[in-house]
């Protein structure tokens, strides 16, 4: 048996059609049923998934890191790329530096300005 269910919020009418197999029923990231017990084992089925992908998070740093130093080795485009990057963010820095200088110098000069 097929359900149609339409919800609305905001003004909004949104249809979902989810086939009736059972307790629950699944449309998208929609759970529908009447059981509360089901719902609640739904809720820590997607806790449980959620704290596992998690806890990968560490591991899938580590791998994009040592991705990168493999293509630093192994592909001179991407090392050229790399270290132009770096090159134009250092550059970058010590040009905001300067700014940051030259305003203060600039404030420096117009406060003895003001004192004469």
């Amino acid at each position: 048996m097929v359900v149609d269910l339409n919800i609305e919020t905001d003004g909004h009418t949104i249809s979902y059609v989810f086939a009736d197999t059972g307790e629950v029923g699944y449309a998208n990231e929609l759970v529908i049923s009447v059981n509360k017990e089901v719902i609640l084992r739904e809720i820590e089925n997607v806790e449980n998934q959620a704290e596992e992908a998690l806890k990968m998070t560490d591991y899938y740093k580590g791998a994009v890191k040592k991705c990168k130093e493999l293509l630093k080795v192994y592909s001179q485009e991407y090392k050229e790329r790399t270290e132009a990057a770096e090159r134009m963010s250092a550059l970058e820095n010590k040009v905001d530096k300067l700014v940051e200088s030259l305003s203060s110098l600039v404030g420096k000069i117009d406060k003895e300005r003001s004192i004469r």
